[in-house]
């Protein structure tokens, strides 16, 4: 396993990255990460989550570290859909990701429904530069870090929202889930640093 999957999940194994399972057919993918999701989030509290949430979100912050304003805003050449995003846009997108899966686990955890964006929205911030913008990530990546202690314990469980390709997910799976999203888009600032 890489390092950085390792790291995200506290040396413990990440069953959380599609890359883990090469060679399965991505039905059979999406179904065994989703038992591992729903599993977890029954079998571990919010503490025992957070260092794996956090720890990928602190490696997608690292990764966006030191970037130009003309790199953010230059796209790789051919893809469509997040495979032809700016590193702006996979700030942007990460943003309102975050605030909308935050809003998902704080409803569903206290009984309460919300509703999922469309996948791949983007946030309009409203900022001029990418260094506001990634701050903006950072200051809302500190309101995400803190949600444990604000969250009931244990949570509701049962009230689920669903996600495009996992299907219903409670609460605490939202949150694991997070963790797999901010190591997706972590190899895409990668590969794009490494060809914009």
């Amino acid at each position: 396993m890489p390092p950085i999957a390792r790291r995200a999940a506290g040396d413990r194994g990440s069953p959380y990255r599609m890359a883990e399972y090469n060679g399965l057919d991505m039905t059979t993918a999406y179904d065994e990460a989703r038992a591992r999701l729903i599993g977890d989030s029954i079998d571990r509290d919010w503490y025992d989550l957070w260092p794996s949430v956090t720890a990928a979100r602190t490696e997608l912050l690292r990764a966006l570290e030191g970037v130009s304003e003309e790199t953010a805003a230059r796209r790789p050449g051919g893809g469509e859909g997040e495979a032809a995003w700016s590193l702006a846009e996979v700030t942007r997108h990460a943003l309102k990701y975050t605030r909308n899966v935050r809003a998902i686990i704080e409803a569903t955890s206290r009984g309460r429904t919300a509703a999922k964006d469309a996948r791949g929205l983007l946030d309009d911030a409203g900022v001029a530069t990418f260094a506001e913008l990634r701050r903006q990530l950072i200051v809302e990546s500190v309101s995400r870090g803190a949600l444990p202690e604000q969250l009931p314990e244990p949570p509701n469980l049962d009230v689920t929202v669903g996600h495009a390709v996992l299907g219903q997910l409670n609460c605490r799976a939202w949150y694991l889930f997070l963790t797999l999203h901010d190591s997706d888009h972590t190899r895409q600032v990668r590969a794009l640093r490494g060809t914009v």
